[in-house]
């Protein structure tokens, strides 16, 4: 018959108390063993996702999804050529789009042209023209055509508008993800820029400079750090936006 072990004497490595073969039971393995069964390695891997993926990467998936939701009936037709209606502003903007891409081609000034409004012509800066956007968007233009601009333009106006709005709230104001996150989907889809968004006004919906403008000058008058360059970014800043 096998006896207990007496108190102060050291048990050996290969026995165990109940005399069977084999190192003695150790409760803290079956508790860890327990807790990652509740846990899982699916949700665990998540949550190191979670904390390792950039916080503004984060808000702006939600908020690129907020957009594409917006415009699915777009996207999921025929992008290059389904676009609100072909009257009005909608038009205009169409135009808007499709004239850096053929300046640029054919040499042609960006900001006075005689192809509308003949013969006197326009002032394309007299206009809301957004030509910053027709710049940028231009090898889009090249590919697909002004429409496909266009819808490109409208679905990344609030995603880019709440981003930048995230960004000053989470680095100017110091507030948190969560916070700043919710600060940028109230501003990048509020009812002023879904209105807009519906009847494509993007000199109104691309907003996207604005939290910038504010940071700037919030880093100028209150925090003051005594930089040089904070002063410059507001003029340009403020000229992107205009265009």
């Amino acid at each position: 018959m096998n006896q207990a072990p007496t108190p102060g004497t050291q048990q050996s490595a290969g026995t165990r108390q109940d005399g069977q073969a084999g190192p003695p039971p150790q409760p803290w393995l079956a508790s860890r063993s327990f807790g990652s069964t509740i846990l899982g390695p699916s949700r665990a891997g998540w949550l190191v996702f979670l904390r390792c993926t950039p916080g503004w990467l984060l808000s702006g998936t939600v908020y690129l999804a907020a957009g594409i939701a917006i415009w699915w009936h777009v996207w999921s037709g025929h992008p290059s050529s389904a676009m609100v209606c072909d009257c009005g502003d909608p038009s205009s903007f169409v135009w808007f789009l499709a004239w850096p891409q053929y300046a640029i081609s054919h040499g042609h000034s960006l900001f006075l042209t005689t192809q509308v409004h003949v013969p006197g012509g326009i002032n394309l800066l007299d206009n809301t023209s957004v030509l910053a956007l027709g710049v940028l968007l231009a090898p889009v233009t090249w590919l697909f055509g002004p429409v496909a601009s266009l819808n490109v333009a409208l679905t990344a106006a609030p995603v880019l508008t709440a981003l930048s709005a995230y960004g000053c709230l989470r680095r100017g104001l110091r507030f948190g993800w969560i916070a700043a996150t919710l600060g940028g989907l109230l501003f990048g889809f509020s009812p002023f820029m879904l209105h807009h968004e519906a009847v494509n006004h993007l000199q109104l919906s691309f907003l996207a400079v604005l939290p910038l403008i504010f940071l700037c000058c919030y880093e100028l008058v209150v925090t003051q750090r005594g930089r040089w360059w904070p002063g410059l970014r507001p003029k340009s800043s403020s000229v992107t936006q205009f265009t």
